[in-house]
């Protein structure tokens, strides 16, 4: 496998519109996500907060734009990322924190 491109995700990511009232279904079925997570657990519940964390991460490591948009919430996201950014890699983890400060975790 070919290793990610930071800057390209950087650009993907900034061209990302993210709104906090961006619809999300309270629960993902398989068939939409079957190409995002091809192999497990493909039905999430989202009122349950280790899967919706899992398919986060999901989302945020093998997502494009329209997935961003279609799965991601952005109170959720910002509300999960001390989290999430622990389930990510370091590419993955700068990409969405240097676009989005919001996710920048103050220690």
């Amino acid at each position: 496998m070919p290793p990610r491109d930071p800057a390209g995700l950087r650009r993907r990511i900034s061209r990302l519109v993210t709104s906090p009232s961006s619809p999300v279904p309270p629960r993902a079925q398989s068939s939409s996500l079957l190409h995002l997570a091809w192999s497990g657990l493909r039905t999430f519940d989202l009122g349950d907060e280790e899967l919706l964390l899992g398919m986060y991460r999901i989302v945020l490591l093998n997502g494009r734009r329209e997935d961003y948009t279609c799965y991601l919430d952005a109170a959720q996201l910002i509300a999960h990322w001390p989290i999430l950014r622990k389930m990510l890699g370091r590419g993955v983890r700068t990409a969405w924190e240097d676009r989005f400060v919001q996710c920048v975790v103050r220690e």
